[in-house]
């Protein structure tokens, strides 16, 4: 059993049996510091790479859907266009401001 699994392990078990002392205290008397700092080192590496992940997929998703929404504008733009140049009118494509 890894270290991390013994970690969640204790953690429920702080969770559902309550006892006087919290996760950190039970963990600190049970493994000498260093392999404390250690388990603490990791579980902060993996919490730091998945807000990493997630910022990064999260990031994509958005980019995706702005290329989606302009593809989907300039498409909608062509159809009025064709369907103007079928009516025999034309788009006007100068923004004028009041």
């Amino acid at each position: 059993m890894s270290v991390s699994h013994i970690s969640l392990l204790l953690r429920t078990i702080c969770y559902f049996f309550p006892l006087q002392m919290t996760w950190e205290v039970f963990m600190k008397s049970q493994v000498d510091p260093d392999e404390y700092r250690k388990i603490l080192a990791r579980e902060k590496k993996a919490s730091a790479e998945h807000f990493s992940s997630t910022l990064k997929r999260h990031t994509l998703i958005l980019q995706k859907r702005d290329i989606m929404r302009k593809k989907a504008d300039e498409e909608m733009k062509k159809t009025i266009g064709h369907l103007l140049a079928a009516e025999g009118l034309e788009l006007d494509d100068s923004e004028e401001e009041l």
